[in-house]
């Protein structure tokens, strides 16, 4: 591994701290979510829907959409410019792609809120 990659990719804990901060944020401006149970076997079959229905969907095309001439020289590069791949390479985006992908995973949470 070369410096260049190493250096790319230490800050691979902005996602963790990014979505902790804007959950955070939630729990206290949302009044429902402090009364969500903590866990309904018919709440896990409803998020299970919502994720592998419309987020996985919505997904593929926002993906698709990276590979995109336009979109991929500006922000999704950055993830494929590592020539070893390491586990952790695959959460290394950009800001902007760190913001996208929190609003499409919190539909099922937002929706079950």
């Amino acid at each position: 591994i070369d410096f260049e990659q190493v250096d790319r990719e230490r800050n691979w804990d902005d996602q963790i701290l990014f979505n902790s901060i804007l959950l955070y944020v939630g729990y206290w401006a949302l009044e429902s979510a402090k009364h969500m149970p903590l866990w309904r076997a018919d709440g896990l079959l409803f998020m299970f829907l919502l994720h592998a229905g419309p987020v996985e969907f919505l997904y593929y095309w926002l993906h698709r959409a990276l590979h995109h001439h336009f979109l991929y020289s500006r922000y999704h590069s950055h993830h494929h410019s590592s020539i070893v791949t390491e586990p952790i390479t695959s959460v290394i985006h950009p800001f902007a792609e760190h913001i996208s992908y929190f609003l499409l995973f919190s539909i099922p949470l937002l929706t079950a809120t």
